[in-house]
């Protein structure tokens, strides 16, 4: 009898692929299942950075900046910070930051995947300026997904910054 394979594949971001494998010979008496999850991997990571190939966009991975206050906080942290050697980091856009959030087809937003950025906090500046103020800069919150306009937070609020990557080149051995 001949091996059958069974797969479903989902085309979603950070989604699981599930194979089913039935073998006929691996049991005496009937067929075993043989249950794969595998993941798709969206973002190729580095110790302080992850680059997303759909977006082309280079984003600050590990130990997000510091918690500011204010918005002028964050876009300065960004303008000086050098990761691996690289300089002209930028605060992102709010659209920028939304593209980190995986899809989920209406489950409940769980944050940021753990695995690409370990222990990321909740909210984050962005350079984008708020609807309701010029002066004021919107926050993403990756928990209620909310965008927020916020000019000075009671609160701590996280930076993450990213780079462009237009006139950069990568190798992968």
């Amino acid at each position: 009898m001949a091996k059958a394979l069974m797969g479903t594949v989902m085309l979603k971001r950070l989604s699981a692929i599930t194979l089913l494998c039935l073998f006929p010979a691996c049991r005496p008496t009937g067929e075993a299942q043989v249950r794969l999850r595998l993941r798709i991997v969206r973002f190729v990571t580095s110790p302080s950075t992850a680059y997303d190939p759909e977006t082309s966009l280079l984003w600050q991975r590990n130990s997000p900046g510091p918690a500011c206050k204010r918005g002028s906080c964050a876009v300065e942290y960004c303008d000086t910070l050098e990761l691996e050697g690289l300089a002209g980091w930028r605060l992102p856009t709010s659209d920028e930051l939304g593209t980190l959030l995986p899809d989920r087809d209406g489950q409940p937003a769980p944050g940021l995947d753990p695995e690409v950025f370990p222990g990321s906090p909740s909210r984050f500046w962005t350079s984008t300026a708020a609807p309701c103020a010029e002066s004021t800069l919107a926050v993403v919150d990756f928990r209620s997904e909310a965008i927020e306009g916020i000019q000075f937070a009671d609160f701590p609020i996280y930076i993450r910054c990213v780079h462009s990557t237009d006139d950069m080149c990568f190798h992968v051995d």
